[in-house]
């Protein structure tokens, strides 16, 4: 086993990193005794931490630790904007923007950004439709904005049906029924709270409307829902009654996931080919791409989206362009699971998880205030709140109750921020959404600041932010 001494030894000097082009680049972003002092700072942080590894890891290349630095230094100087880890084992726990996009994808905004463009998202929308095998494909800036141009296009009777438990928020806080009052539709509620059969649709069908609307829920309810149709029934009922088979997939991606993702969740393609008329998705959710909404299907459908509200709700050529670049990395199947970080975390393999839990419980257990951090095995779970669709491995932290309040504390306020699940004065992190770059930014987010003494009276540590699934 190496000493502290000999891995010293292996780390790059303050000099070494400012000399790199990584580093050389933030000049013109950041001043320049800002990025010295982060590179400082930075390095400090390093030599910390390797001075607290009880086993032999393999230190970063210089490449990649340059990497890590300007962010390190980029995070810093923007402000607006904290940067967190998330380590709930949801991949979309509330409070948290991301996951992060595609390097692709950012590339492809740094050129658009830095020059003049023409044309409109055609580029996007032409791959949406060849990915999940449709007609055609509309962009918008947001999914409730699909979901709202989708409703708006609604004629005839102006009646939309629905199962009474899919109705729900569908994103940013936005509920259905207020999507439902904007584009002058009624909503006719069918079924209980936990099941719809096929007769309660034909029912309302049979009364009179335009749109058959189905919305994909969150795991734990789609469990509970011991009665639903299956997508080919609805799209069949619907074309018997003249109606349109809407079929709001979620966070489902366009095309199955690839392998060796070994997740079930809906996707635009199935949804199709069993003769859905349209699918309303979203770029953030499995597809790994730029938060905006994505409409697929048959043509004659999607033309009739084509309203002046359209103009209003259309995507912005920045969020185009990153949506491109992520389409595209769909098309090769041996990058997807790979160049997508969304995809990444959750093709991860066990083992690997396992091995840098147990490295990162290693080094967190010699730390002041902790107790203990232990190795666990990390069950699925699609329980309100958790919505684990893989299992995983993560550490389980027990902290000494004096400053359990303190580590909580730093946790939450850090930077970067970090997400996790607390119960009293334990923590659990669970790695199925942690990026292994990040690893040691976890590790020295347990370090206790000397300077932050603790207080007085303090609660105890509040749980980590959990969320539902958004639907839209």
């Amino acid at each position: 086993m190496k000493t502290p001494n000999d891995l010293f030894g292996r780390l790059p000097s303050v000099t070494d990193l400012l000399e790199n082009p990584r580093i050389k680049g933030l000049v013109d972003r950041v001043q320049e005794m800002e990025v010295t002092t982060g590179v400082r700072q930075f390095v400090d942080r390093m030599r910390r931490e390797v001075s607290r590894r009880t086993i032999d890891a393999p230190i970063p290349s210089i490449t990649e630790l340059a990497d890590r630095a300007a962010r390190f230094i980029l995070g810093r100087h923007t402000s607006t904007q904290k940067q967190a880890i998330n380590a709930t084992g949801q991949l979309w726990p509330a409070g948290l923007v991301g996951p992060p996009l595609p390097e692709d994808a950012l590339a492809a905004m740094s050129v658009v950004s830095q020059h003049y463009h023409v044309g409109g998202a055609t580029t996007a929308a032409h791959l949406a439709s060849e990915l999940a095998g449709g007609q055609a494909a509309r962009l918008y800036a947001s999914p409730a904005g699909a979901m709202l141009a989708a409703l708006h296009a609604c004629g005839g009777s102006k009646r939309v049906v629905v199962a009474r438990g899919e109705m729900g928020t569908m994103d940013s806080c936005i509920r259905l029924t207020e999507l439902a009052k904007q584009a002058g539709v009624e909503l006719v509620e069918v079924g209980a709270a936990d099941s719809v059969s096929l007769d309660d649709y034909r029912t309302a069908l049979d009364a009179g409307a335009a749109m058959l609307l189905r919305i994909e829920s969150l795991p734990h309810v789609l469990r509970e829902q011991t009665c639903r149709p299956e997508i080919k029934e609805l799209a069949k009922l619907a074309d018997q009654h003249g109606a349109t088979f809407v079929h709001n997939i979620g966070r489902g991606p366009l095309a199955p996931l690839p392998e060796p993702i070994e997740a079930s969740v809906p996707n635009a393609a199935a949804s199709l080919s069993a003769g859905t008329a349209v699918v309303v998705a979203r770029g953030d959710g499995y597809l790994g791409g730029p938060r905006c909404g994505i409409v697929v299907g048959r043509r004659p459908a999607l033309e009739s989206l084509d309203t002046p509200l359209a103009a209003l709700l259309a995507v912005d050529p920045l969020i185009e362009s990153a949506l491109a670049a992520t389409l595209a990395l769909w098309k090769t199947p041996e990058r997807t699971a790979l160049a997508i970080p969304t995809l990444a975390l959750l093709s991860t393999p066990l083992l690997n998880l396992e091995s840098r839990a147990e490295r990162i419980a290693a080094q967190i257990e010699t730390l002041p205030g902790v107790i203990s951090a232990t190795l666990v095995e990390i069950e699925p779970a699609t329980d309100l709140g958790a919505n684990r669709l893989l299992p995983s491995f993560g550490i389980s932290v027990q902290c000494e109750t004096d400053h359990s309040e303190r580590i909580a504390r730093q946790l939450r306020e850090g930077e970067p921020r970090i997400l996790a699940n607390w119960s009293e004065a334990r923590v659990l992190l669970d790695l199925r959404t942690v990026a292994p770059a990040d690893d040691i930014a976890l590790v020295t987010a347990f370090e206790l600041e000397h300077h932050d003494e603790p207080s007085e009276g303090t609660a105890e540590p509040a749980p980590a932010e959990t969320t539902n699934e958004e639907s839209a």
